[in-house]
């Protein structure tokens, strides 16, 4: 038996998905530690820039991932909205819903 490698993305259609979520991540995790450490050095003047980069170093890995990454999904759903056309991931049924009294 040969050992097989198994890639991280199987399918084909989820690699941009993923890319736009890891690139999402990467500028979330940027962007928030720059944040943090402008909004700690607002809050705190009399603190060393040691002492801002910390808290940035701790908080914007989490708050990050978390915002990047819905950024970057919401970015490529935007995307293949606008390429697919609009309302094209929703189903055709027009029929009416009605409540039965």
């Amino acid at each position: 038996m040969e050992p097989s490698s198994t890639p991280f993305v199987a399918d084909e259609a989820e690699r941009s998905l993923v890319r736009d979520a890891l690139l999402g991540i990467i500028a979330g995790v940027l962007a928030f530690g720059l944040l943090t450490v402008l909004v700690v050095k607002v809050g705190w003047p009399d603190q060393s820039w040691g002492f801002a980069v910390t808290i940035a170093a701790f908080t914007s890995p989490w708050a990050g991932v978390f915002f990047g990454s819905a950024a970057g999904i919401a970015y490529y759903q935007a995307k293949s909205k606008a390429h697919d056309g609009e309302g094209s991931h929703v189903t055709d049924d027009t029929t009416p819903i009605t409540a039965n009294a």
